[in-house]
């Protein structure tokens, strides 16, 4: 699905009206895209496509499944400036973006500006809004971001005084795949970008793409989780005389990393020295030098996460290892899988207890039993195949399950609960109100109240019907906050209620609860009771 026509030479400005307020929701789309196409010829987006001028669209509720793109952006591309654009509350699962000649981005999604002319810059993207979506397993095979990938964000309008934005708020951008760095998001020429409240885990870099093989036949790790790219010297010069941006910032695309879960991330690097293809776990490019390999061992299950990982959960694309250099992101109000390097406030590297992360992986079952003698034998986790005679990105990647898996959400005991600071949403990608207690939760998920009351039970002893029993009161020891008004719920109360004919009941079927006016706080509010027994 295409709205509007890529690649519009000569315009000017923004504001353009093309296609104005479209709206696209509640679809399904699946299994599309470009099989035949010269690099950028086909625009952006395998499954949908939003072109220059389509201002105010907002495109929620999608089913966006198994599309493929040989230009950038295998689920969703927005290429070209469109005003005021929202991509929310969709499925982003299982698409790819792969060209074997040239360089291509966003397996997921992509949000890019029109490559300018020469010596010139690009007129950017416009305002983009990436919002409570579910991007998952898809594949960045030739190029950066896996799930996102923003480029091109900013350019010429920066000599108006104007400068385009983009946030990427509540999403769980997970079990995302790229061939080069990123496999979580992937940043360049993107300088006014908030990354706010995601949940960015068991994403990978793979050292798949054809430019990282520095060595005939091996390639080097980078950036898995949130990767960045030196701004280009164009808009470099233009940042820095009209903006006022701290030196670190104009050198890198550097968005507002606050209030995110950056989890287990791996990276690796292929290694076919000696003559089998392996994929190697590290986060130091020095092993790719000395050609230092251990495999991960096979899976037991599928999604096991294999020991012998190496994690690399932000970076710049360059860096020598996974301990940041002078230039570097700033994270701060995160969880990190290591916080070494980082000095920005309140993080931490403590497990924060997702319901249930996986890890890519084999597609087969582990275990399963082949005939004896079979040449060929899947393998039981991820797995490169190299080419030696092609040129370009020759390097394929296995890996699985390609279902709708794994669980992403906070646990009850989860170090994410309140630790977030204030500058968040004000919702979670499920559509909670934010907050639920005395702070703002890290990462997509705002876990809702949980009650513990003690008493566990009331006895009202024998009720008249028609009549209410005097008041009892029950404690909540674990509620992050002040219950509503009114709030119903359905369990049994002990004792019987008998009518004036001396008709009993075993049990009063639902009663009514509220927050007593009189005592309770917003950690442990009294809850008064009565039956209300028919």
């Amino acid at each position: 699905m295409r709205v509007g026509v890529p690649y519009l030479e000569g315009l000017t400005g923004a504001n353009f009206g093309f296609d104005t307020n479209v709206h696209i929701h509640h679809n399904s789309i699946t299994t599309n895209g470009t099989v035949e196409a010269n690099a950028g010829a086909a625009g952006a987006g395998g499954g949908l496509s939003m072109c220059s001028g389509t201002d105010n669209y907002l495109v929620d509720y999608n089913f966006i499944c198994g599309n493929y793109s040989m230009s950038d952006g295998g689920g969703i591309g927005h290429i070209g400036v469109s005003m005021n654009g929202k991509i929310k509350n969709n499925q982003i699962l299982f698409n790819q973006s792969y060209n074997q000649g040239s360089t291509i981005h966003g397996g997921g999604i992509v949000v890019e500006g029109e490559s300018a002319i020469a010596g010139a810059l690009t007129l950017g993207s416009g305002d983009v809004t990436i919002d409570s979506n579910l991007i998952q397993g898809n594949f960045s095979q030739a190029g950066s971001g896996g799930g996102i990938r923003l480029q091109e964000v900013n350019g010429s309008e920066l000599a108006r005084g104007i400068s385009w934005r983009v946030d990427i708020t509540n999403n769980m951008i997970v079990n995302n795949v790229a061939g080069w760095a990123g496999g979580g998001i992937s940043l360049a020429d993107a300088v006014n970008t908030n990354v706010v409240n995601n949940t960015i885990a068991s994403s990978d870099s793979t050292g798949l793409a054809g430019p990282l093989f520095t060595q005939p036949t091996t390639s080097t790790a980078n950036p898995a989780g949130v990767s960045t790219e030196p701004t280009s010297p164009a808009l470099a010069a233009l940042v820095a005389a009209r903006t006022q941006l701290p030196a670190v910032e104009q050198k890198i695309s550097s968005p507002d990393l606050n209030n995110n879960i950056i989890w287990k991330n791996r990276s690796f690097f292929v290694d076919a020295k000696t003559g089998t293809t392996k994929l190697c776990p590290s986060n130091n490019v020095a092993d790719s030098v000395n050609h230092t390999c251990i495999p991960l061992p096979a899976e037991a299950n599928i999604g096991d996460c294999s020991t012998g990982a190496k994690y690399w959960d932000l970076g710049v694309e360059g860096d020598a290892s996974v301990a940041p250099g002078a230039v570097a992101l700033n994270p701060t109000n995160s969880i990190l899988t290591s916080t070494s390097g980082y000095g920005g406030l309140n993080l931490t590297n403590a497990d924060p207890l997702l319901a249930g992360l996986y890890c890519n992986g084999t597609r087969a079952y582990p275990g399963q039993v082949f005939e004896p003698g079979q040449p060929f034998l899947v393998p039981f986790n991820m797995a490169a195949a190299l080419t030696l005679d092609e040129a370009g990105n020759f390097v394929d990647l296995r890996y699985g399950p390609l279902t709708p898996t794994g669980d992403y959400r906070l646990t009850l005991d989860s170090p994410a609960i309140d630790a977030g600071s204030t500058d968040a949403s004000n919702h979670d990608f499920f559509g909670t109100r934010r907050p639920q207690g005395s702070g703002f939760d890290i990462g997509a998920h705002e876990i809702l109240p949980s009650l513990t009351l003690t008493p566990t039970s009331l006895n009202f002893g024998n009720v008249q019907v028609g009549t209410t029993s005097p008041a009892q009161t029950r404690v909540s020891r674990r509620i992050k906050l002040l219950l509503p008004s009114r709030f119903a719920w359905s369990p049994q109360c002990s004792g019987s209620a008998r009518d004036p004919g001396s008709r009993h009941s075993s049990s009063c079927s639902r009663f009514h609860s509220r927050p007593s006016e009189q005592s309770g706080s917003s950690t442990s509010p009294a809850i008064t009771s009565a039956p209300l027994c028919w």
